[in-house]
């Protein structure tokens, strides 16, 4: 059975300082001959920290671990839903984090495996305050930013007409749009080339009525730089107090409504 399970929410801390591993990380780990792929993302300084993990590809998101730094000596750790112990001990070294990943089971206790994070280049990552932006949309050329978005929950959602994937997210924004209403406030942000070729789309497959923002420049944008640092589709959800609440593959086609049901209040 593959060792992979429900992570139970632990309190967070800290030891001995060492270089800051604030921000996004993505990597793998390797037990028992399996592959999982994992997200990490790590708030707060060296004194007290905040860690939440994801498994994207188990869909399991906002797992929590307790995180002890020892110079660049780290360990991370969690408890499966057997009851196993899990710790994942490394050491950064030029922006990676690696060494061996150990569940502590009497079948698992002499089989180590191993595990390997990059830090990523991404300026907003969960668990942070969204920080200030400012939009143009494309329906009357008004300002969106984040004071006109407070107070409720939004998504950024970035996407292109020529982008299946993200067509095929559509169906999901409309429904989530017309069970919330305004309690969810949705700005796509289209990598399209006009403004025509948005329309013509809406026109004749999705209303989406709501917020749209055309950024023609693509990836030479400045504020496409900053906040699309993967492939398209790709978006951020952001609640009430402005905090980045979920991210990325949370939502994709196929989690996006279950995110949705559990996140907006």
């Amino acid at each position: 059975m593959k060792p992979i399970a429900t992570i139970l929410c632990l309190t967070i801390a800290a030891s001995t300082f060492g270089q800051p591993l604030t921000g996004e990380w993505k990597g793998a780990y390797i037990l028992n001959s399996y592959v999982t792929k994992f997200n990490i993302y790590i708030l707060g300084d060296a004194a007290k920290q905040t860690v939440h993990l994801d498994l994207p590809e188990s869909n399991r998101f906002d797992l929590s671990c307790d995180l002890l730094q020892h110079g660049d000596s780290l360990k991370l750790s969690r408890i499966n839903n057997q009851g196993n112990l899990i710790t994942f001990e490394g050491k950064l070294h030029d922006g990676q984090l690696s060494g061996r990943v150990i569940m502590h089971s009497e079948s698992m206790k002499d089989k180590p495996g191993m595990f390997q994070l990059m830090k990523s280049n991404a300026a907003v990552f969960k668990g942070q305050q969204m920080p200030d932006f400012e939009l143009v949309s494309m329906e009357d050329q008004s300002l969106i930013t984040k004071d006109r978005l407070k107070d409720r929950y939004y998504m950024l959602d970035f996407w292109a007409t020529w982008c299946k994937p993200c067509v095929a997210k559509r169906p999901g924004l409309m429904k989530i749009k017309e069970t919330l209403g305004d309690k969810l406030e949705i700005i796509s942000i289209s990598l399209d080339d006009s403004p025509e070729v948005i329309s013509t789309f809406r026109k004749a497959q999705f209303e989406m009525p709501w917020l749209h923002v055309l950024k023609a420049e693509k990836w030479d944008d400045d504020f496409i730089k900053t906040y699309l640092t993967e492939g398209l589709p790709y978006g951020y959800l952001v609640n009430p107090e402005g905090t980045v609440v979920a991210m990325g593959r949370e939502l994709d086609e196929k989690n996006l409504l279950k995110t949705a049901e559990r996140l907006i209040k």
